[in-house]
């Protein structure tokens, strides 16, 4: 398993920066405007007004801006180059994520666009990073096999795409600007299958011949300076500042934990309760209330042909306390996910259990869960 950075939006004053004719012409002649509130700039504004290079299947956005910190006397403007750096830079070794090891081929790619000059040791240390992209692979799961550990995950919530070309599940949305620390940008997806039918021209370029039919990728997105302070501090990782230098001493355990404490806003990791609720139903060994309360369900979602939430809706109505009307729902989803994956097999619900603890660095021995739930 390999787990690395896989993208981040990089920033350096242009004061590091020296310009060649082209650079001046495309970036500096251009420049974008700034956010006098944050300096920040949205996705979307950000891939509208960068310059872009693609080749190969491999995209470079760049831009210089300005942007502004503070206000009124303590106001300071500057300059900044920004890029939206991505493993793809490392064509051949791309499964390899960007490390320690490959930083020096994402430098050499990038001053190889003919744009500007900056001193490795200013773009490894004068750098801040945001929207980071940290990521972890497996390489054992086909996609039907993918298939049905995204089903079995999605229980839990996400959302679940099941399409020939494209199996994934994914928890939140990027651009969810004021929850990315409750509830952070993660998903799962088939590698494989996404090289070989959305990236396919960068794919027979670098990867022809690379066995990836089988790989899953795990991904987990850090927005900006304070989710990346408060996320080193639940780790207890010593946090310095978000430049590309220090994000590199990141080591492989590192970047799991990261990853596994991201998923874990999302979905309980151990699946303990639930799966046992599952053993339940599969056994007939539930108690004599949740025996009928599952009849109930099972009458109402197929004789009746209503919907979960109306089942929910309909056996709640009466109930006063909200928070009674809490807990009785939550019994019931936990009950109706439970019904719902009954028929995958016990050794089927194991293995995928399995296969979720070792994307979460879980067999290590270093970490428990409950370290980062």
């Amino acid at each position: 398993m390999n787990s690395a950075i896989d993208s981040f939006n990089f920033k350096i004053d242009t004061g590091f920066v020296n310009f060649t004719e082209a650079g001046t012409k495309y970036l500096v002649n251009e420049k974008g405007t700034f956010d006098t509130v944050t300096g920040e700039i949205s996705e979307s504004e950000f891939k509208r007004e960068a310059y872009q290079i693609k080749e190969n299947g491999i995209s470079s956005r760049i831009l210089v801006r300005n942007i502004q910190s503070g206000f009124g006397e303590e106001a300071h403007k500057s300059e900044v180059l920004q890029i939206l750096i991505n493993s793809k830079m490392l064509r051949q070794k791309y499964l390899l994520g960007i490390n320690k090891e490959t930083i020096r081929d994402i430098y050499n790619y990038l001053m190889s666009l003919g744009l500007f000059h900056i001193y490795f040791e200013d773009f490894i240390n004068r750098s801040t990073c945001t929207d980071i992209d940290f990521k972890t692979d497996k390489n054992c799961l086909s996609p039907d096999k993918a298939k049905g550990f995204f089903k079995y995950l999605s229980l839990q919530g996400g959302e679940l795409t099941e399409k020939k070309d494209n199996l994934g599940l994914q928890f939140s949305y990027r651009q969810k600007e004021n929850k990315y620390i409750s509830k952070p940008f993660v998903k799962f997806y088939h590698k494989g299958l996404e090289l070989m039918n959305s990236s396919t021209e960068f794919y027979k370029e670098y990867l022809k011949g690379s066995e990836v039919s089988d790989i899953c990728r795990l991904e987990a997105t850090i927005k900006n300076n304070s989710h990346l302070k408060a996320t080193f501090k639940s780790l207890k990782i010593r946090y310095t500042s978000s430049s590309l230098g220090n994000l590199l001493e990141l080591s492989q355990n590192n970047i799991e934990d990261l990853i596994t404490l991201l998923l874990s806003k999302h979905i309980d990791i151990n699946n303990t309760k639930r799966d046992q609720l599952m053993d339940k139903i599969s056994n007939n060994n539930l108690s004599r209330n949740q025996k009928a309360l599952v009849m109930a369900m099972k009458y109402y979602l197929t004789t009746v042909n209503g919907t979960f939430e109306g089942f929910l809706n309909m056996f709640t109505e009466d109930i006063k306390s909200r928070a009674t009307i809490f807990r009785t729902k939550k019994e019931l989803k936990e009950l109706y996910t439970a019904y719902l994956s009954k028929d995958t097999e016990v050794v089927q619900r194991q293995e995928f259990r399995d296969i979720l603890r070792e994307f979460c660095g879980l067999n290590r021995g270093d970490i428990a869960i409950s370290q980062v739930a």
